[in-house]
């Protein structure tokens, strides 16, 4: 294998945007995701940088109704994540006092759909208002609320002696698993280097690891898996797209195009 590898200094840019809140403007919570990509970047972390700008219109559109947040919430686009958290690090590190002293949480989405089943990571603090959180919106698969969708997910996969005592009687239920966050992603300089709660999420459950693949492209299709769409590259007209995820039989191609607005 022969490499050609170019090394070159770059300049990067983290793109801010920040609302002040109404009551507590020196309370911040801020949402984070970078964009750029090891190959095209259709899940990670485009995915995630398509919840971050859908939410940023929605925020906008409140805002043009009169609406202000209690908090002041910011929202960040790093740049060079895949290159060790440089866009993330630099922003937290200059900004480093008054994170410790403001900032209520930061909000991780960087992969945020690659499969239909909701899970989180975080610090403990939080792990009561993400079950909270979780009762109040409704799951995209099954019309329930995320809790009950992730509580009846996460049980049907436990074992017979997690679900029963020994007397054959039903144990109680307890909430979903929410994971504990190591690094790898841009949480990490607000939470191992600045202590402030943190919280991974997203949407995942697919058995092969499409993270980094290079079908990622951004001349996408939507291709129709239930219960949700993943984006895969065109193929020519009457090619037959193998079913790779085994999700349902009938894999067809749909005729929308997804093009940025």
């Amino acid at each position: 294998m022969k490499t050609d590898i170019e090394f070159v200094t770059k300049t990067i840019w983290d793109v801010i945007a920040r609302i002040d809140g109404a009551a507590e403007r020196d309370r911040w919570v801020v949402l984070g995701n970078h964009r750029d990509a090891w190959v095209f970047g259709a899940v990670d972390p485009n995915s995630g940088t398509t919840a971050m700008l859908e939410l940023a219109r929605g925020l906008g559109q409140l805002m043009k109704s009169g609406w202000k947040p209690r908090r002041s919430i910011i929202l960040g686009s790093w740049d060079a994540e895949e290159q060790g958290l440089i866009g993330s690090t630099e922003w937290a590190e200059e900004n480093a006092a008054e994170l410790k002293e403001k900032a209520v949480a930061y909000l991780n989405v960087d992969v945020a759909v690659s499969g239909p089943n909701f899970s989180a990571s975080s610090v403990p603090s939080m792990w009561k208002l993400i079950w909270s959180a979780a009762q109040d919106v409704r799951d995209p698969k099954t019309g329930k609320s995320l809790y009950d969708a992730w509580h009846t997910r996460v049980r049907a996969d436990l074992a017979e002696s997690e679900l029963y005592d020994a007397n054959g009687n039903e144990k109680p239920a307890s909430s979903p698993r929410i994971g504990a966050l190591g690094s790898g992603s841009d949480y990490t300089p607000f939470l191992q280097h600045l202590g402030v709660p943190s919280l991974d999420m997203g949407f995942g459950g697919i058995t092969v690891s499409i993270i980094r693949l290079t079908i990622r492209s951004i001349g996408w299709r939507t291709l129709e898996i239930q219960p949700f769409n993943i984006m895969l590259p065109p193929r020519k007209s009457g090619e037959r797209l193998p079913c790779v995820w085994r999700m349902r039989k009938d894999c067809r191609w749909t005729t929308r195009t997804m093009r940025p607005s």
